[in-house]
């Protein structure tokens, strides 16, 4: 902080934001500063000067205006306001703290201009690389040998283990399709051909052999073996026997509706099960070598059945043929 001007007072002697400090820190009473005394000195220091200095004219009119405030409001109070004396001190406090932020601002501009000198000798670069340098790429610097460098590219490509995938809150399905359409046909032939879907899966004990069962009916509607009925929507399902087999031979049927690897054969035509029914159906002749074996009996199959079965459509293919 640069000194400026010096006062020198009866009880203080030094420079002028020194008094203005004192002040502030309340060592000093502003009623024994004369400010008419300090203002005179201070214009006579201006005559001799040469040069103004506009720094230190700037500063000593900002302190000498804040004393003259701060003075003139302890000196002249507010008779008509009966709180002149609590506003006599909030002035001042208000002035201390104006003050206070001066001392920082100062502070803060001396800091600064130190900066700026400091730096005032440092000048940038403002050209760019010579041309013979502007198109060298710059040197390859690994840093690792090459040993090591193999070390990291055989880690990264490493196989790392996979987290096993907690499976334990699934529910294993216990149940096939091919079963469930035994079950159901078994349970028609209980209830006399009709039943309903929340009937027909009664005995199951898990949510997944409900949706298994249901997948069953599907299948069987696919298939035209069972008619199902929905009255309203989500209402119960009513599942009817849609063909003239006796429910007795359900279990039969399903056996034979489901391929060798339990896949269901769902291209196989209702007229295929004509020999289970009551009542003969009429079929047409190039399906008669697919309906199964003469007399009602089940076509169960095997590696061998299914090597015959193939041997027949091939027969059949070449007897259409023109």
């Amino acid at each position: 902080m640069s000194t400026g001007y010096t006062v020198s007072i009866e009880g203080f002697e030094g420079p002028f934001d020194l008094l203005l400090q004192l002040i502030a820190r309340r060592k000093l009473d502003v009623w024994t500063v004369p400010l008419a005394q300090i203002t005179d000195d201070y214009l006579a220091v201006l005559r001799q000067w040469t040069e103004l200095d506009l720094e230190v004219t700037t500063e000593f009119l900002v302190i000498a205006a804040t004393l003259m405030e701060l003075k003139a409001a302890r000196l002249l109070p507010d008779e008509q306001d009966p709180d002149a004396e609590e506003s006599a001190t909030e002035a001042r406090d208000l002035l201390y703290a104006r003050l206070l932020d001066y001392r920082t601002f100062k502070h803060a501009a001396g800091w600064l201009g130190q900066r700026l000198a400091d730096h005032a000798a440092f000048v940038p670069r403002r050209v760019g690389p010579e041309p013979r340098f502007r198109d060298t790429p710059p040197p390859a610097h690994v840093g690792v040998s090459p040993q090591r460098l193999a070390e990291l590219a055989a880690r990264a490509l490493a196989e790392t283990g996979k987290e096993p995938v907690d499976t334990s809150y699934l529910q294993p399905v216990r149940l096939s399709v091919r079963e469930a359409a035994g079950m159901v046909v078994d349970e028609l032939a209980r209830a006399g051909g009709v039943a309903t879907l929340a009937e027909l899966s009664a005995g199951c004990r898990h949510r997944v052999e409900v949706i298994v069962h249901f997948l069953s009916l599907l299948e069987l509607y696919k298939l035209e073996l069972v008619d199902l009925v929905q009255a309203r929507s989500l209402g119960d399902v009513q599942v009817r026997w849609a063909l003239g087999v006796p429910p007795s031979q359900g279990a039969l049927l399903a056996a034979e509706l489901a391929g060798s690897d339990g896949a269901w054969t769902a291209d196989a035509p209702p007229e295929a099960l004509a020999d289970h029914a009551e009542t003969p159906v009429e079929q047409p002749a190039a399906l008669a070598g697919e309906t199964g074996g003469a007399g009602g009996e089940p076509a169960v199959s095997t590696a061998e059945t299914a090597e015959a079965d193939g041997t027949a459509e091939a027969d059949d293919a070449a007897e259409e043929r023109p």
